[in-house]
């Protein structure tokens, strides 16, 4: 089996040199390595020149800057691997990746994704101790309304099955998202491997810091799908419609920003019975609308269904303070949050404004995020 590493560079020449190490350095055999420099002005490809005489090395290079989707489009058009493996120019593969990760696609056809843990390093190259794992609940039997909700694979962290039918023509930056979503949908399956095979580089340059364009983008992938399609896709793989509701609401409220649609779909999910996503956001709405007796019933309704979750605590402490007056039961509540999850500042920010009688600055938590998403946001205040 045969691996295609691509690797995009857009004037990525001061971490160049370690990635390009670090796929040299691989045990894994069976390989080639396709770097696209994709306009660069700076040294970039200078140093790609040092490496075409190698034969497993094949550098494209581009006059103009064409964004990240033409230079896969262009990597993928070349690739001649059974598996497409992505790897960012400032990005660092362990010496196993490839191993590791052929030998999930061998042992199951059915496997169209491969994704890792992946270590957070700084901008320096100096390690966080911190990792971005796959979210536990994610499951072969889910994944496909799932991504509806959120992306779950980083480029970096992705391997795909090089299909025929894999559609590149979306001028986008969530790529991965969109080659993960396709082969979801046509049936294949993924594998997680909870050992860590990337280290993600922090800094200011990282596509994922353009958020306003990766929703956007999002939205132009998902838009490939009706609502027909998704209803009865979903209803066939044996969904109930609280989280058929849930999902559309999710989707509405995060990508599209349409809080007006996301809150008919929640309203219609809790008159199903609801679930803990329905009422959160339900009751986050509501908060915001100024109805803070509707907001405390639902946020109410989520903790006593999640009482371990520290978004939903964090907001039920709130509307304790603001709706109920009882601060000392909401500072006991945002210490216990706190304990949860240590790297959301916000927490702190409001049990020290809850302290010092600033209600007015209290503001609360709008996503569910997981873990892997939180950290790698409080990575980002760090290396800033």
């Amino acid at each position: 089996m045969k691996i295609t590493t691509i690797t995009p560079v857009y004037n990525n020449g001061l971490y160049l040199e370690d990635c390009i190490q670090s796929l040299l350095w691989q045990t894994y055999s069976n390989r080639e390595f396709i770097f696209v420099d994709d306009g660069s002005v700076d040294n970039s490809s200078e140093i790609l020149r040092k490496y075409e005489e190698n034969q497993k090395v094949t550098v494209i290079y581009k006059d103009r800057n064409g964004g990240i989707a033409s230079a896969y489009r262009d990597a993928i058009s070349r690739a001649t691997g059974d598996i497409l493996t992505f790897l960012d120019a400032d990005d660092i593969a362990m010496r196993d990746r490839l191993s590791s990760t052929a030998k999930q696609f061998m042992e199951d056809k059915r496997v169209g994704i491969v994704y890792s843990k992946m270590d957070l390093i700084k901008s320096n190259g100096a390690r966080f101790n911190l990792s971005l794992r796959l979210p536990g609940y994610v499951n072969n039997d889910n994944l496909f309304m799932q991504l509806f909700r959120r992306g779950f694979f980083t480029g970096s962290g992705m391997s795909i099955r090089n299909i025929p039918t894999l559609k590149t023509d979306l001028d986008i930056i969530c790529c991965d998202y969109y080659y993960s979503l396709q082969l979801v949908d046509q049936g294949y399956h993924f594998s997680y491997i909870d050992k860590t095979l990337t280290q993600y580089r922090i800094h200011k340059g990282n596509t994922s810091n353009q958020s306003s364009r990766l929703l956007s983008d999002i939205v132009k992938v998902q838009g490939q799908y009706s609502s027909e399609y998704l209803f009865d896709k979903w209803k066939k793989e044996g969904h109930s419609l609280i989280d058929i509701y849930t999902t559309v609401g999710i989707n509405s409220y995060y990508f599209r920003k349409d809080y007006k649609m996301a809150e008919q779909f929640f309203v219609n999910a809790v008159n199903l019975g609801g679930n803990i996503e329905s009422f959160f956001y339900l009751g986050y709405i509501l908060f915001q609308q100024g109805d803070m007796q509707k907001s405390f019933r639902y946020l109410k309704k989520a903790y006593d269904l999640a009482p371990i979750c520290f978004q939903v605590i964090h907001n039920y402490a709130l509307l304790l303070a603001v709706h109920s007056g009882d601060y000392r039961e909401s500072r006991n509540l945002l210490q216990k949050a706190k304990q949860i999850q240590p790297f959301y500042t916000l927490i702190s920010r409001n049990l020290e404004y809850l302290i010092n009688g600033d209600i007015n600055a209290l503001k609360l938590i709008h996503f569910l995020s997981d873990e892997d998403a939180v950290l790698n946001s409080y990575c980002r205040l760090l290396d800033s």
